[in-house]
Protein backbone atom coordinates (compact mmCIF):
# COMPACT_ATOMS: atom_id res chain seq x y z
CA UNK A 1 0.00 0.00 0.00
CA UNK A 2 2.80 2.41 0.89
CA UNK A 3 4.56 1.55 -2.36
CA UNK A 4 1.46 2.44 -4.37
CA UNK A 5 1.08 5.74 -2.54
CA UNK A 6 4.76 6.54 -3.18
CA UNK A 7 4.38 5.79 -6.92
CA UNK A 8 1.29 7.96 -7.10
CA UNK A 9 3.19 10.81 -5.46
CA UNK A 10 6.07 10.50 -7.92
CA UNK A 11 3.69 10.54 -10.89
CA UNK A 12 1.90 13.57 -9.51
CA UNK A 13 5.18 15.41 -9.00
CA UNK A 14 6.42 14.50 -12.49
CA UNK A 15 3.23 15.74 -14.14
CA UNK A 16 3.01 18.91 -12.09
CA UNK A 17 6.73 19.64 -11.94
CA UNK A 18 6.85 21.43 -15.32
CA UNK A 19 5.74 25.02 -15.32
CA UNK A 20 4.22 24.94 -18.82
CA UNK A 21 3.50 28.23 -20.59
CA UNK A 22 1.34 28.91 -23.62
CA UNK A 23 3.06 28.41 -27.03
CA UNK A 24 5.58 31.05 -28.08
CA UNK A 25 5.58 32.24 -31.70
CA UNK A 26 9.00 31.20 -33.03
CA UNK A 27 10.85 33.71 -35.21
CA UNK A 28 13.93 32.81 -37.27
CA UNK A 29 16.83 35.07 -36.33
CA UNK A 30 19.63 33.64 -38.46
CA UNK A 31 20.04 31.12 -41.27
CA UNK A 32 23.17 29.38 -42.49
CA UNK A 33 22.39 28.45 -46.09
CA UNK A 34 24.42 25.59 -47.57
CA UNK A 35 24.71 24.69 -51.24
CA UNK A 36 21.88 22.29 -50.46
CA UNK A 37 20.08 22.70 -47.17
CA UNK A 38 19.95 25.34 -44.43
CA UNK A 39 20.37 25.57 -40.68
CA UNK A 40 17.76 27.79 -38.98
CA UNK A 41 18.54 29.51 -35.67
CA UNK A 42 16.06 30.85 -33.09
CA UNK A 43 16.67 32.84 -29.90
CA UNK A 44 14.00 34.08 -27.45
CA UNK A 45 13.90 35.88 -24.12
CA UNK A 46 11.78 33.90 -21.66
CA UNK A 47 10.89 33.89 -17.98
CA UNK A 48 11.77 30.72 -16.07
CA UNK A 49 10.20 29.64 -12.82
CA UNK A 50 12.21 27.80 -10.20
CA UNK A 51 12.22 24.12 -10.98
CA UNK A 52 11.14 22.47 -14.20
CA UNK A 53 9.84 24.53 -17.13
CA UNK A 54 8.38 23.37 -20.41
CA UNK A 55 8.56 25.88 -23.27
CA UNK A 56 6.64 25.29 -26.48
CA UNK A 57 7.60 27.16 -29.67
CA UNK A 58 5.20 26.88 -32.58
CA UNK A 59 5.24 27.91 -36.27
CA UNK A 60 8.47 26.07 -37.00
CA UNK A 61 9.18 24.27 -40.28
CA UNK A 62 7.44 20.89 -40.68
CA UNK A 63 10.41 19.73 -42.80
CA UNK A 64 12.87 19.65 -39.92
CA UNK A 65 15.62 17.02 -39.94
CA UNK A 66 14.86 15.75 -36.43
CA UNK A 67 18.34 14.35 -35.56
CA UNK A 68 19.81 17.83 -36.18
CA UNK A 69 17.62 19.53 -33.53
CA UNK A 70 19.55 21.04 -30.61
CA UNK A 71 18.84 23.64 -27.92
CA UNK A 72 20.72 25.64 -25.27
CA UNK A 73 19.92 28.23 -22.63
CA UNK A 74 21.57 30.91 -20.53
CA UNK A 75 20.08 30.73 -17.05
CA UNK A 76 19.17 27.07 -16.80
CA UNK A 77 19.82 23.51 -17.94
CA UNK A 78 18.17 21.97 -21.00
CA UNK A 79 16.98 18.50 -20.02
CA UNK A 80 15.20 17.62 -23.26
CA UNK A 81 14.28 19.05 -26.67
CA UNK A 82 11.92 17.49 -29.20
CA UNK A 83 9.74 18.17 -32.21
CA UNK A 84 6.01 17.48 -32.24
CA UNK A 85 3.02 17.98 -34.52
CA UNK A 86 -0.12 18.88 -32.58
CA UNK A 87 -3.50 18.29 -34.19
CA UNK A 88 -6.67 20.09 -33.05
CA UNK A 89 -8.55 18.08 -30.38
CA UNK A 90 -11.50 16.00 -31.56
CA UNK A 91 -14.84 17.70 -30.92
CA UNK A 92 -17.38 16.03 -28.61
CA UNK A 93 -20.84 14.98 -29.92
CA UNK A 94 -23.19 17.95 -29.92
CA UNK A 95 -26.52 17.81 -28.06
CA UNK A 96 -28.04 20.67 -30.04
CA UNK A 97 -29.25 18.19 -32.67
CA UNK A 98 -31.19 15.98 -30.25
CA UNK A 99 -34.49 17.91 -30.59
CA UNK A 100 -34.34 17.90 -34.39
CA UNK A 101 -33.52 14.21 -34.42
CA UNK A 102 -36.59 13.47 -32.26
CA UNK A 103 -38.81 15.56 -34.57
CA UNK A 104 -37.58 13.68 -37.63
CA UNK A 105 -38.06 10.34 -35.90
CA UNK A 106 -41.71 11.31 -35.09
CA UNK A 107 -42.30 12.39 -38.70
CA UNK A 108 -40.87 9.13 -40.01
CA UNK A 109 -43.12 7.18 -37.66
CA UNK A 110 -46.19 9.10 -38.87
CA UNK A 111 -45.28 8.56 -42.52
CA UNK A 112 -44.84 4.82 -41.95
CA UNK A 113 -48.29 4.74 -40.27
CA UNK A 114 -49.92 6.44 -43.27
CA UNK A 115 -48.22 3.97 -45.62
CA UNK A 116 -49.60 1.09 -43.55
CA UNK A 117 -53.17 2.52 -43.71
CA UNK A 118 -52.96 2.89 -47.48
CA UNK A 119 -51.64 -0.64 -47.81
CA UNK A 120 -54.62 -1.99 -45.85
CA UNK A 121 -57.04 0.05 -47.97
CA UNK A 122 -55.59 -1.48 -51.10
CA UNK A 123 -56.00 -4.97 -49.63
CA UNK A 124 -59.71 -4.25 -48.96
CA UNK A 125 -60.25 -2.99 -52.51
CA UNK A 126 -58.52 -6.03 -53.98
CA UNK A 127 -60.61 -8.39 -51.79
CA UNK A 128 -63.91 -6.73 -52.79
CA UNK A 129 -63.01 -6.84 -56.46
CA UNK A 130 -62.08 -10.53 -56.25
CA UNK A 131 -65.34 -11.38 -54.46
CA UNK A 132 -67.37 -9.56 -57.08
CA UNK A 133 -65.58 -11.19 -59.99
CA UNK A 134 -65.86 -14.65 -58.43
CA UNK A 135 -69.63 -14.41 -58.05
CA UNK A 136 -71.32 -17.42 -59.72
CA UNK A 137 -73.74 -15.19 -61.55
CA UNK A 138 -70.91 -13.11 -62.99
CA UNK A 139 -69.05 -16.27 -63.95
CA UNK A 140 -72.17 -17.57 -65.81
CA UNK A 141 -72.71 -20.73 -63.79
CA UNK A 142 -76.58 -20.38 -63.64
CA UNK A 143 -79.12 -21.60 -66.18
CA UNK A 144 -80.16 -19.76 -69.26
CA UNK A 145 -83.08 -18.28 -67.42
CA UNK A 146 -80.60 -16.12 -65.48
CA UNK A 147 -79.51 -14.24 -68.57
CA UNK A 148 -81.92 -11.35 -68.04
CA UNK A 149 -80.73 -11.09 -64.48
CA UNK A 150 -77.13 -10.95 -65.62
CA UNK A 151 -77.94 -8.20 -68.08
CA UNK A 152 -79.51 -6.18 -65.33
CA UNK A 153 -76.40 -6.34 -63.09
CA UNK A 154 -73.79 -5.56 -65.75
CA UNK A 155 -74.09 -1.77 -65.24
CA UNK A 156 -73.53 -2.28 -61.54
CA UNK A 157 -70.47 -4.46 -62.25
CA UNK A 158 -68.99 -1.87 -64.62
CA UNK A 159 -69.51 0.93 -62.10
CA UNK A 160 -67.88 -1.01 -59.26
CA UNK A 161 -64.85 -2.03 -61.33
CA UNK A 162 -64.24 1.57 -62.40
CA UNK A 163 -64.45 2.65 -58.77
CA UNK A 164 -61.90 0.01 -57.81
CA UNK A 165 -59.54 1.24 -60.56
CA UNK A 166 -59.81 4.85 -59.36
CA UNK A 167 -59.23 3.88 -55.76
CA UNK A 168 -56.14 1.76 -56.62
CA UNK A 169 -54.67 4.60 -58.70
CA UNK A 170 -55.20 7.21 -55.96
CA UNK A 171 -53.77 4.95 -53.26
CA UNK A 172 -50.76 3.97 -55.37
CA UNK A 173 -50.05 7.63 -56.11
CA UNK A 174 -50.28 8.49 -52.41
CA UNK A 175 -47.98 5.55 -51.59
CA UNK A 176 -45.36 6.83 -54.04
CA UNK A 177 -45.56 10.34 -52.56
CA UNK A 178 -45.20 9.07 -49.00
CA UNK A 179 -42.22 6.85 -49.93
CA UNK A 180 -40.38 9.87 -51.36
CA UNK A 181 -41.09 11.81 -48.19
CA UNK A 182 -39.88 8.86 -46.13
CA UNK A 183 -36.59 8.57 -48.07
CA UNK A 184 -35.90 12.28 -47.67
CA UNK A 185 -36.69 12.15 -43.96
CA UNK A 186 -34.34 9.20 -43.47
CA UNK A 187 -31.50 11.00 -45.32
CA UNK A 188 -31.92 14.15 -43.24
CA UNK A 189 -32.11 12.11 -40.06
CA UNK A 190 -28.87 10.27 -40.91
CA UNK A 191 -27.18 13.62 -41.71
CA UNK A 192 -28.24 15.02 -38.33
CA UNK A 193 -26.96 11.94 -36.54
CA UNK A 194 -23.62 12.28 -38.43
CA UNK A 195 -23.33 15.97 -37.48
CA UNK A 196 -23.99 15.10 -33.87
CA UNK A 197 -21.47 12.26 -33.68
CA UNK A 198 -18.83 13.89 -35.93
CA UNK A 199 -18.71 17.59 -35.07
CA UNK A 200 -16.66 19.67 -37.50
CA UNK A 201 -17.00 17.16 -40.34
CA UNK A 202 -18.00 19.98 -42.69
CA UNK A 203 -15.22 22.29 -41.48
CA UNK A 204 -12.16 22.86 -43.73
CA UNK A 205 -9.17 20.60 -43.09
CA UNK A 206 -6.96 22.12 -40.37
CA UNK A 207 -3.21 21.49 -40.59
CA UNK A 208 -1.37 20.49 -37.42
CA UNK A 209 0.76 22.94 -35.50
CA UNK A 210 4.47 22.13 -35.75
CA UNK A 211 6.24 22.80 -32.48
CA UNK A 212 9.58 22.56 -30.70
CA UNK A 213 9.33 21.61 -27.02
CA UNK A 214 12.25 22.55 -24.75
CA UNK A 215 12.35 21.30 -21.15
CA UNK A 216 14.54 23.40 -18.85
CA UNK A 217 15.50 23.08 -15.20
CA UNK A 218 16.20 26.38 -13.46
CA UNK A 219 17.60 26.77 -9.94
CA UNK A 220 16.26 30.30 -9.63
CA UNK A 221 13.34 32.26 -10.95
CA UNK A 222 14.15 34.93 -13.52
CA UNK A 223 14.73 35.91 -17.15
CA UNK A 224 16.78 33.72 -19.50
CA UNK A 225 17.63 33.24 -23.17
CA UNK A 226 16.66 30.05 -24.98
CA UNK A 227 18.18 29.11 -28.34
CA UNK A 228 17.50 26.20 -30.65
CA UNK A 229 18.33 25.33 -34.25
CA UNK A 230 17.77 22.59 -36.79
CA UNK A 231 18.51 21.71 -40.41
CA UNK A 232 16.15 21.48 -43.38
CA UNK A 233 16.98 20.06 -46.81
CA UNK A 234 14.51 22.22 -48.79
CA UNK A 235 16.78 25.25 -49.21
CA UNK A 236 20.13 26.21 -50.74
CA UNK A 237 21.98 28.65 -52.94
CA UNK A 238 23.48 28.65 -56.43
CA UNK A 239 26.58 30.75 -57.26
CA UNK A 240 26.21 33.34 -60.03
CA UNK A 241 28.58 35.97 -61.37
CA UNK A 242 28.66 39.27 -63.21
CA UNK A 243 31.84 40.32 -65.03
CA UNK A 244 32.13 43.93 -66.21
CA UNK A 245 35.06 44.95 -68.39
CA UNK A 246 36.17 48.15 -70.13
CA UNK A 247 38.62 48.33 -73.00
CA UNK A 248 40.56 51.21 -71.39
CA UNK A 249 41.10 49.43 -68.07
CA UNK A 250 43.39 46.59 -67.08
CA UNK A 251 40.97 45.25 -64.45
CA UNK A 252 37.62 43.50 -64.64
CA UNK A 253 34.93 43.91 -62.02
CA UNK A 254 33.66 40.65 -60.54
CA UNK A 255 30.37 40.60 -58.67
CA UNK A 256 29.87 37.30 -56.84
CA UNK A 257 26.16 36.60 -56.35
CA UNK A 258 24.19 33.87 -54.61
CA UNK A 259 20.74 32.85 -55.81
CA UNK A 260 19.07 31.78 -52.54
CA UNK A 261 15.88 29.71 -52.40
CA UNK A 262 13.93 28.03 -49.61
CA UNK A 263 10.82 25.83 -49.43
CA UNK A 264 10.67 25.32 -45.65
CA UNK A 265 6.93 26.29 -45.57
CA UNK A 266 7.93 29.08 -43.18
CA UNK A 267 8.70 32.62 -44.37
CA UNK A 268 12.06 34.08 -43.32
CA UNK A 269 11.52 37.66 -42.17
CA UNK A 270 14.45 40.02 -41.52
CA UNK A 271 16.88 37.12 -41.20
CA UNK A 272 20.67 37.45 -41.02
CA UNK A 273 22.16 35.20 -43.70
CA UNK A 274 25.40 33.25 -43.71
CA UNK A 275 26.32 31.41 -46.91
CA UNK A 276 28.39 28.25 -46.65
CA UNK A 277 30.23 26.48 -49.46
CA UNK A 278 29.69 23.07 -47.83
CA UNK A 279 26.86 20.60 -48.36
CA UNK A 280 25.52 18.56 -45.39
CA UNK A 281 24.18 15.98 -47.85
CA UNK A 282 27.62 15.05 -49.17
CA UNK A 283 29.24 11.92 -47.89
CA UNK A 284 31.59 12.69 -45.01
CA UNK A 285 33.09 9.21 -44.54
CA UNK A 286 36.45 8.40 -46.11
CA UNK A 287 36.12 5.54 -48.60
CA UNK A 288 38.04 2.33 -47.90
CA UNK A 289 40.13 0.43 -50.42
CA UNK A 290 39.22 -3.14 -51.34
CA UNK A 291 41.86 -5.74 -52.34
CA UNK A 292 43.15 -5.22 -55.90
CA UNK A 293 43.20 -8.67 -57.48
CA UNK A 294 45.01 -9.61 -60.68
CA UNK A 295 45.07 -12.89 -62.59
CA UNK A 296 45.75 -14.52 -65.93
CA UNK A 297 44.25 -12.85 -68.98
CA UNK A 298 41.37 -14.73 -70.57
CA UNK A 299 41.22 -13.78 -74.23
CA UNK A 300 37.73 -13.27 -75.63
CA UNK A 301 37.21 -12.53 -79.31
CA UNK A 302 35.23 -9.32 -79.72
CA UNK A 303 34.03 -7.38 -82.73
CA UNK A 304 36.26 -4.35 -83.17
CA UNK A 305 34.45 -1.01 -83.12
CA UNK A 306 35.71 2.38 -84.18
CA UNK A 307 35.96 4.88 -81.34
CA UNK A 308 35.91 8.61 -81.76
CA UNK A 309 39.23 10.09 -80.76
CA UNK A 310 39.07 12.83 -78.15
CA UNK A 311 41.42 15.71 -77.52
CA UNK A 312 41.77 17.62 -74.28
CA UNK A 313 39.78 20.84 -74.24
CA UNK A 314 41.42 24.16 -73.60
CA UNK A 315 40.63 25.85 -70.28
CA UNK A 316 39.04 28.83 -72.06
CA UNK A 317 35.29 29.28 -71.76
CA UNK A 318 32.97 29.59 -74.76
CA UNK A 319 30.25 32.20 -74.84
CA UNK A 320 26.64 31.15 -75.30
CA UNK A 321 26.03 34.37 -77.23
CA UNK A 322 28.61 36.73 -78.71
CA UNK A 323 26.24 39.44 -79.90
CA UNK A 324 26.71 42.81 -78.24
CA UNK A 325 23.14 43.73 -77.30
CA UNK A 326 22.65 47.13 -75.63
CA UNK A 327 20.61 46.82 -72.46
CA UNK A 328 19.62 48.95 -69.49
CA UNK A 329 22.68 47.54 -67.75
CA UNK A 330 24.76 50.10 -69.64
CA UNK A 331 23.19 52.85 -67.57
CA UNK A 332 23.74 50.73 -64.48
CA UNK A 333 27.41 50.32 -65.39
CA UNK A 334 27.96 54.07 -65.59
CA UNK A 335 26.97 54.45 -61.94
CA UNK A 336 28.53 51.22 -60.83
CA UNK A 337 31.60 52.88 -59.36
CA UNK A 338 29.40 54.80 -56.91
CA UNK A 339 27.97 51.64 -55.33
CA UNK A 340 28.74 50.90 -51.71
CA UNK A 341 31.20 48.03 -51.42
CA UNK A 342 29.82 44.84 -49.92
CA UNK A 343 33.14 44.35 -48.13
CA UNK A 344 31.75 46.61 -45.40
CA UNK A 345 28.94 44.15 -44.67
CA UNK A 346 30.45 40.71 -45.33
CA UNK A 347 32.79 38.76 -43.10
CA UNK A 348 34.57 35.90 -44.86
CA UNK A 349 35.84 33.00 -42.76
CA UNK A 350 38.12 30.39 -44.28
CA UNK A 351 37.78 26.97 -42.68
CA UNK A 352 39.56 23.70 -43.32
CA UNK A 353 36.75 22.32 -45.48
CA UNK A 354 34.44 25.27 -46.17
CA UNK A 355 34.16 29.03 -46.58
CA UNK A 356 31.55 31.09 -44.71
CA UNK A 357 30.20 34.43 -45.93
CA UNK A 358 28.50 36.11 -42.99
CA UNK A 359 26.35 38.99 -44.28
CA UNK A 360 25.55 41.77 -41.84
CA UNK A 361 22.27 42.65 -43.59
CA UNK A 362 18.72 41.44 -43.03
CA UNK A 363 16.82 39.58 -45.75
CA UNK A 364 13.21 38.53 -46.13
CA UNK A 365 12.89 35.33 -48.16
CA UNK A 366 9.44 33.84 -48.59
CA UNK A 367 8.87 30.12 -48.86
CA UNK A 368 8.29 29.00 -52.43
CA UNK A 369 10.09 28.64 -55.73
CA UNK A 370 11.22 32.27 -55.93
CA UNK A 371 14.95 32.95 -56.07
CA UNK A 372 16.51 35.86 -54.20
CA UNK A 373 19.86 37.29 -55.31
CA UNK A 374 22.34 38.09 -52.55
CA UNK A 375 25.69 39.80 -53.16
CA UNK A 376 28.59 37.79 -51.72
CA UNK A 377 31.69 39.61 -53.01
CA UNK A 378 32.65 42.50 -55.23
CA UNK A 379 36.23 42.61 -56.48
CA UNK A 380 38.46 44.32 -59.03
CA UNK A 381 40.60 41.63 -60.71
CA UNK A 382 43.64 42.22 -62.94
CA UNK A 383 42.96 41.13 -66.51
CA UNK A 384 45.12 40.87 -69.63
CA UNK A 385 43.02 41.43 -72.76
CA UNK A 386 44.17 40.14 -76.14
CA UNK A 387 42.51 39.40 -79.45
CA UNK A 388 42.32 35.84 -80.77
CA UNK A 389 41.15 34.38 -84.07
CA UNK A 390 40.60 30.99 -85.68
CA UNK A 391 40.27 31.88 -89.40
CA UNK A 392 39.61 28.27 -90.38
CA UNK A 393 36.29 28.39 -88.49
CA UNK A 394 35.38 32.09 -88.36
CA UNK A 395 36.40 35.38 -89.96
CA UNK A 396 35.80 37.23 -86.68
CA UNK A 397 38.37 38.20 -84.09
CA UNK A 398 37.45 37.69 -80.43
CA UNK A 399 38.54 39.71 -77.43
CA UNK A 400 39.82 37.35 -74.74
CA UNK A 401 40.34 38.34 -71.12
CA UNK A 402 42.99 36.28 -69.34
CA UNK A 403 42.65 36.30 -65.54
CA UNK A 404 45.43 35.03 -63.32
CA UNK A 405 45.24 34.38 -59.59
CA UNK A 406 41.51 33.59 -59.73
CA UNK A 407 42.05 30.48 -57.59
CA UNK A 408 42.57 32.77 -54.57
CA UNK A 409 38.98 34.07 -54.81
CA UNK A 410 37.38 30.83 -53.53
CA UNK A 411 34.87 30.77 -56.36
CA UNK A 412 32.49 27.93 -57.19
CA UNK A 413 31.37 26.77 -60.65
CA UNK A 414 28.45 28.83 -61.93
CA UNK A 415 27.01 30.91 -64.74
CA UNK A 416 28.45 34.38 -65.33
CA UNK A 417 26.92 37.27 -67.25
CA UNK A 418 29.49 39.26 -69.25
CA UNK A 419 29.26 43.01 -69.81
CA UNK A 420 31.68 44.93 -72.03
CA UNK A 421 31.58 48.73 -72.20
CA UNK A 422 28.25 48.53 -70.35
CA UNK A 423 26.67 46.32 -73.03
CA UNK A 424 25.54 42.73 -72.47
CA UNK A 425 27.83 40.27 -74.26
CA UNK A 426 26.53 36.87 -73.24
CA UNK A 427 26.68 34.21 -70.58
CA UNK A 428 29.50 31.80 -69.78
CA UNK A 429 29.99 28.84 -67.49
CA UNK A 430 32.69 29.86 -65.02
CA UNK A 431 34.66 26.80 -63.95
CA UNK A 432 37.25 27.72 -61.30
CA UNK A 433 37.97 24.01 -60.78
CA UNK A 434 40.09 23.95 -63.96
CA UNK A 435 43.71 22.95 -63.37
CA UNK A 436 44.95 25.86 -65.48
CA UNK A 437 46.45 28.87 -63.69
CA UNK A 438 44.87 31.22 -66.25
CA UNK A 439 41.16 31.66 -66.74
CA UNK A 440 40.26 32.75 -70.30
CA UNK A 441 36.95 34.56 -70.83
CA UNK A 442 35.49 35.56 -74.18
CA UNK A 443 34.44 39.22 -74.11
CA UNK A 444 32.85 39.34 -77.57
CA UNK A 445 33.69 39.53 -81.28
CA UNK A 446 35.19 42.46 -83.16
CA UNK A 447 34.55 43.00 -86.89
CA UNK A 448 37.08 45.82 -87.20
CA UNK A 449 39.77 43.14 -87.49
CA UNK A 450 39.27 41.61 -90.93
CA UNK A 451 40.48 38.04 -91.54
CA UNK A 452 40.55 35.79 -94.59
CA UNK A 453 41.90 32.25 -95.03
CA UNK A 454 42.37 30.55 -98.41
CA UNK A 455 44.28 27.67 -99.94
CA UNK A 456 46.87 28.61 -102.55
CA UNK A 457 46.04 26.24 -105.38
CA UNK A 458 49.08 27.22 -107.44
CA UNK A 459 51.30 25.93 -104.64
CA UNK A 460 49.51 22.59 -104.23
CA UNK A 461 51.77 19.81 -105.45
CA UNK A 462 51.71 16.05 -105.84
CA UNK A 463 54.94 14.02 -106.03
CA UNK A 464 55.78 10.33 -106.38
CA UNK A 465 58.96 8.78 -105.03
CA UNK A 466 59.11 5.02 -105.65
CA UNK A 467 55.94 3.63 -103.99
CA UNK A 468 55.29 6.77 -101.95
CA UNK A 469 52.93 9.63 -102.79
CA UNK A 470 53.54 13.15 -101.39
CA UNK A 471 50.77 15.79 -101.20
CA UNK A 472 51.82 19.39 -100.44
CA UNK A 473 49.29 22.00 -99.27
CA UNK A 474 49.80 25.74 -98.64
CA UNK A 475 47.35 28.13 -96.92
CA UNK A 476 47.46 31.90 -96.62
CA UNK A 477 45.88 33.95 -93.82
CA UNK A 478 45.33 37.68 -94.34
CA UNK A 479 44.75 39.96 -91.33
CA UNK A 480 43.91 43.67 -91.55
CA UNK A 481 43.76 45.93 -88.49
CA UNK A 482 41.32 48.78 -89.22
CA UNK A 483 41.55 50.12 -85.66
CA UNK A 484 43.32 53.43 -84.92
CA UNK A 485 45.64 51.76 -82.40
CA UNK A 486 48.07 48.83 -82.19
CA UNK A 487 46.66 45.43 -81.19
CA UNK A 488 48.04 42.07 -80.18
CA UNK A 489 46.44 39.12 -81.93
CA UNK A 490 46.74 35.40 -81.35
CA UNK A 491 46.00 33.44 -84.53
CA UNK A 492 45.25 29.70 -84.37
CA UNK A 493 45.20 27.11 -87.15
CA UNK A 494 46.21 23.48 -87.55
CA UNK A 495 47.74 20.77 -89.69
CA UNK A 496 46.17 17.30 -89.95
CA UNK A 497 47.06 14.49 -87.56
CA UNK A 498 47.38 10.82 -88.37
CA UNK A 499 44.86 8.43 -86.85
CA UNK A 500 46.33 6.06 -84.25
CA UNK A 501 47.56 2.81 -85.74
CA UNK A 502 48.26 4.34 -89.20
CA UNK A 503 52.05 3.99 -89.17
CA UNK A 504 52.68 4.31 -92.93
CA UNK A 505 51.27 7.87 -93.14
CA UNK A 506 53.46 10.85 -92.20
CA UNK A 507 52.57 14.55 -91.81
CA UNK A 508 55.32 17.19 -91.72
CA UNK A 509 55.19 20.96 -91.30
CA UNK A 510 57.31 22.26 -94.16
CA UNK A 511 57.03 25.99 -93.42
CA UNK A 512 55.19 27.40 -90.40
CA UNK A 513 56.04 31.07 -90.94
CA UNK A 514 57.14 31.32 -87.30
CA UNK A 515 54.21 29.37 -85.82
CA UNK A 516 54.45 27.33 -82.63
CA UNK A 517 53.50 23.70 -83.33
CA UNK A 518 51.83 21.43 -80.80
CA UNK A 519 52.99 17.93 -81.78
CA UNK A 520 50.10 16.29 -79.88
CA UNK A 521 47.22 18.20 -81.48
CA UNK A 522 48.72 19.68 -84.65
CA UNK A 523 47.74 23.19 -83.49
CA UNK A 524 49.59 26.17 -84.97
CA UNK A 525 49.78 29.45 -83.04
CA UNK A 526 51.08 32.87 -84.10
CA UNK A 527 51.51 35.76 -81.67
CA UNK A 528 51.20 38.93 -83.79
CA UNK A 529 51.46 42.65 -83.18
CA UNK A 530 49.60 44.74 -85.75
CA UNK A 531 50.04 48.48 -86.18
CA UNK A 532 46.93 50.58 -86.95
CA UNK A 533 45.58 50.43 -90.51
CA UNK A 534 48.05 47.69 -91.54
CA UNK A 535 47.69 44.31 -93.24
CA UNK A 536 49.72 41.17 -92.55
CA UNK A 537 49.87 37.87 -94.41
CA UNK A 538 51.08 34.57 -93.01
CA UNK A 539 51.41 31.32 -94.91
CA UNK A 540 52.08 27.79 -93.80
CA UNK A 541 52.86 24.65 -95.78
CA UNK A 542 52.62 21.00 -94.80
CA UNK A 543 53.12 17.70 -96.61
CA UNK A 544 51.48 14.31 -96.26
CA UNK A 545 53.40 11.14 -97.23
CA UNK A 546 51.58 7.82 -97.75
CA UNK A 547 51.75 4.69 -99.93
CA UNK A 548 50.34 5.53 -103.35
CA UNK A 549 48.51 2.21 -103.38
CA UNK A 550 46.51 3.37 -100.33
CA UNK A 551 44.66 6.60 -101.13
CA UNK A 552 43.73 8.73 -98.09
CA UNK A 553 41.19 11.49 -97.51
CA UNK A 554 40.94 14.62 -95.43
CA UNK A 555 44.15 16.36 -96.50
Amino acid sequence: MKVKMLLASIIALSTCGFAQQKPIKAEIEKAIVYLQGAQLFYEHDVFLKQGYNQLVFDRVSPLIVIPSLQASTKGGLVTDVKYQAVYPPAKQPLKQYDKLIRLYEDSIEETNFNLTVISKRLNVIITERNLLLNNRLIRGEFSKDSLPLLQSILPFLSQKLNEYIDLEYKNSKETSRLNKILNRQNEELNHLISLKNNPGIDDPVVDPQHQIVVNIFSENEGSAKVSFNYIIHEAGWVPMYELRAHSTQNTIQLKYLASVYQNSQVNWRNVKLTLSTSNPNDGHVKPALSPWLIGYLVRVEKVKSLRRSTTPQAPSIALKSNAEVPTDDAEENRGYANEISMDNYIKTTEGLIRTLYEINLSYTISSGNNEHKVIVQQKEIPINMVFAAVPKLSNNAYLIGNITGWEELNLLPGNARIFMEGGYIGEVMLNPESDSDTLAINLGSDRSIVLQRKRLKDKNKTRFIDQEQIEIRTYEITIRNTKPFTIRLKVEDQIPMVQPGTNDVKVNLVNGNGAQLDDLTGALTWELKLEPKTTKRITFTYEVRFPKAKPIQGI
